[in-house]
């Protein structure tokens, strides 16, 4: 007599809360052991989905019940092939793993008989049909919840501010948890305050959001009645107007992302940080804290300045004009001679060139590497159709190959790529050098905080209208000549250069 054990499951919780399905499973089980004088071991009953292979809590104690107790077992018993899987890769690979240990597995409605290879075939179809149904019901759900959402339903749970009606699935506003969203989006609005600081006085109030989730509460457009809708297939994203109401308004919700992009005012008072550039890199040069940048009205007009921020206490205060016209006549003073940026220019030639033959050898080694993982997929596919491998591990072994190709290759095309790269950036920053000071008066108020940051990689202080810092880029600083008695020609100071030239392929606005 053949010991077996029977395992029925559910594919959903209504299922198992009824229970008529798992009443039926069993009672068929048991019908079909008796007819065969089959001694039943165990039953094991699960209700979990199957969608996702065999990480299941009951069929993982099924499977170490047999672990133990191998020689006393000789088969898993279920109803259909789709009680046992619903995805045909993981199904083979547990199929093949059971019959490893002696264990056949097999369903009473749907039997295969294994001795023969032509019910392989119809093993296949069992399997496979759960899969293509599963398939095409999650493709038949995600359309349904598109087109849904594209009517203005949200059908996830509510975002902070609203709650779910389970009456008649609709969102509604929560009124102590709206106040606080509107709060929110008016303190970030002013620009008055940064994200965190609105954040933490929020959290007064009864916000339990951390900085990222905040972040993306205030980024939310749900809040202004809309529901952004992902790109799908061919379909671009799209913003749909909701059903729920909104808790700020659309000009109110703009306003806050202008300050969070930093296009509009962090500090009170008219501010333009085209006037200000040099706010995030100058200190204050009494208390050594970062100073920022605002504009006042006045006699007609606006003046802008640098100041001391109002927390830290001090006043320290010069207009903004000024002294971005002393930085201006400090940037020009770093004129180079024209030997010396010839000489700059030469030196990362001869470096590049230097470092050509590595290049070259591990363009040959990668082209050379892609080549032995193509013939290696090849033999894989040959062994794959002569039946040595099965679908699963010639899947699992391409995949492999794949990415360590796909790797090979890019790190193969950013090689070619590298010389062309080099030379553009060697024309774009040796014609840089040559005039810092107009390329910078004449950039917007991005790329001059880009040069600052390359050129003055620490705090710049300005005090008695001259400005001074604690390092300067020393490549920078050698091209420019800044140290009097710089010889150009000797050998030792050459050598000095080329030791701090930047790597080649940097881009030119990094230096």
């Amino acid at each position: 007599m053949k010991n077996v054990i029977l395992y029925k499951r559910v594919s959903t919780e209504e299922q198992a809360d009824k229970g008529f399905s798992l009443a039926a499973q069993e009672e068929l089980l048991t019908k079909y052991c008796n007819a065969k004088g089959l001694n039943i071991v165990k039953i094991y009953t699960e209700d979990f989905s199957a969608w996702k292979g065999f990480d299941r809590p009951v069929y993982l104690e099924l499977k170490s019940f047999i672990l133990k107790n191998k020689k006393a077992v000789d088969a898993v018993l279920f109803t259909q092939w789709s009680r046992f899987s619903r995805e045909y890769t993981e199904a083979a690979i547990e199929i093949k793993s059971l019959k490893s240990l002696g264990i056949e597995p097999n369903a009473v409605e749907q039997w295969i008989d294994f001795s023969i290879p032509e019910n392989l075939y119809m093993l296949a179809i069992y399997l496979a049909a759960p899969q293509v149904e599963n398939d095409r019901l999650s493709q038949r759900t995600r359309a349904g919840m598109r087109q849904a959402v594209k009517q203005g339903r949200w059908l996830w749970k509510a975002p902070y501010g609203y709650l779910n009606n389970q009456t008649n699935k609709q969102i509604d506003i929560e009124d102590q948890q709206s106040s606080i969203v509107r709060y929110c989006f008016e303190q970030v609005a002013t620009g008055l305050y940064t994200a965190e600081e609105v954040r933490r006085k929020a959290k007064e109030k009864g916000l339990t959001h951390g900085k990222q989730s905040f972040i993306d509460m205030i980024q939310n457009i749900f809040y202004t009645g809309k529901i952004k809708l992902r790109a799908y297939k061919d379909e671009p994203e799209m913003i749909v107007n909701g059903l729920h109401q909104p808790l700020v308004s659309s000009e109110l919700f703009e306003s806050a992302q202008l300050v969070l992009q930093g296009r509009k005012k962090s500090y009170k008072g008219n501010t333009n940080k085209t006037e200000t550039p040099l706010v995030g890199h100058l200190y204050c040069p009494r208390c050594n804290k970062p100073m920022t940048g605002s504009g006042s009205k006045g006699n007609g007009g606006i003046y802008h300045y640098y100041h001391c921020q109002r927390k830290y206490g001090c006043t320290n205060t010069f207009t903004a004009k000024n002294a971005n016209l002393v930085f201006i006549d400090y940037l020009s003073s770093f004129q180079p001679e024209p030997d010396v940026l010839e000489l700059f220019r030469r030196i990362l030639q001869d470096v590049f060139k230097t470092n050509g033959y590595d290049r070259e050898s591990e363009k040959t080694k990668l082209k050379i590497e892609i080549g032995d993982i193509d013939k290696k997929i090849e033999v894989a596919a040959m062994k794959n159709l002569q039946g040595i491998w099965d679908d699963s591990l010639f899947l699992k072994t391409k995949g492999i190959l794949d990415n360590q190709r796909t790797q090979a290759a890019m790190t193969l095309n950013a090689l070619n790529k590298f010389e062309p790269e080099f030379n553009t950036y060697l024309s774009n920053s040796t014609t840089l050098f040559a005039n810092l000071s107009r390329h910078y008066y004449e950039s917007c108020s991005e790329s001059k905080k880009m040069l600052i940051g390359s050129i003055f990689p620490e705090k710049i202080y300005f005090e008695n209208n001259t400005y001074r810092t604690t390092k300067i880029n020393e490549a920078v600083g050698l091209v420019y000549s800044l140290g009097e008695g710089f010889n150009k020609k000797s050998p030792a100071n050459i050598a000095r250069l080329s030791s701090v030239a930047p790597p080649s392929g940097l881009e030119p606005e990094t230096l």
